[in-house]
């Protein structure tokens, strides 16, 4: 039996043109995967190299997307931090491109699964530190053309008082960047596609963060994070079916064959490939 004998035409997407596609995307749309505080896109502070074709910044194009500050609530303060994506790969039925954490068991046909490894990082400066602003200082204070900082071990107890004084204009800013404290996150999530015959959807079948611990924390982090891809992401990734229908001129229109018993699942995902059954009228 051909592989089109219950079809028109087939179209065939081996899991290593996927993760290449995705090393590309990830190459050519640094910007995508990688978001940082305006301080720290400035000193180019990050928990991890970023990788993306030099030709961008050459061409003027932005790397990392720039985000705000944590606050800390009840003031005006607020933390430098950044969020990277890193290592993102596809594994089609059966498992073979990684070692799925055992929580989640093997791949089942019609299943994939997706890693990813998440970097995070917060930049936690020394409490001693204060920075003045130089638009509102008063000059009995302090005089500067441009932002400075200093560590207060070095003041008088005069010149404390005045710092300390913030109708003068001093700013208090405890998150002084020195340093980014970093750790990063190995996700696993077990996925199928869903074919009802008028929307083509994902379907979370399982999630596990690797050691995280305590594993109360892990499991909070895992419920928010399958409540996030239910209700917010995947939703937004659903495509008609009549979206998949286009026409080659006026000479033929092309279209994915409906599901039945000699084709149970369009697009199938099964031996390493991601195979699509077209019809073609």
């Amino acid at each position: 039996m051909t592989l089109t004998s219950n079809c028109d035409a087939i179209g065939i997407f081996p899991e290593d043109a996927f993760n290449k596609i995705i090393d590309q995307v990830m190459y050519q749309m640094p910007a995508t995967f990688n978001y940082a505080t305006e301080h720290l896109i400035k000193q180019k502070l990050f928990c991890s190299s970023i990788y993306a074709d030099p030709v961008l910044e050459q061409m003027g194009k932005t790397i990392v997307t720039q985000i705000d500050q944590i606050p800390v609530f009840g003031t005006d303060s607020g933390y430098d931090f950044c969020l990277q994506v890193k290592d993102l790969k596809l594994d089609l039925h059966p498992s073979n491109t990684m070692v799925l954490p055992p929580e989640l068991g093997g791949l089942a046909v019609q299943q994939f699964a997706l890693s990813i490894k998440i970097c995070a990082g917060l930049a936690c400066g020394s409490p001693s530190h204060i920075i003045y602003n130089p638009k509102v200082v008063s000059s009995n204070v302090a005089k500067a053309s441009t932002a400075n900082t200093i560590d207060l071990k070095n003041l008088t107890k005069k010149k404390i008082s005045e710092v300390f004084n913030m109708d003068k204009g001093i700013v208090f800013n405890p998150m002084f960047v020195s340093n980014l404290n970093c750790f990063c996150l190995e996700v696993f999530a077990k996925l199928t596609v869903v074919n009802d015959s008028n929307v083509l959807s994902l379907k979370l079948i399982g999630l596990e963060i690797k050691e995280i611990e305590p594993v109360a924390l892990e499991n909070i982090i895992e419920c928010y994070v399958k409540k996030l891809l239910q209700e917010t992401v995947f939703p937004k990734m659903k495509i008609a079916m009549s979206k998949l229908v286009f026409g080659l001129d006026s000479y033929a229109t092309v279209m994915p064959m409906p599901t039945s018993s000699a084709i149970p699942f369009n697009p199938s995902v099964t031996n390493n490939n991601l195979t699509v059954y077209l019809k073609v009228q």
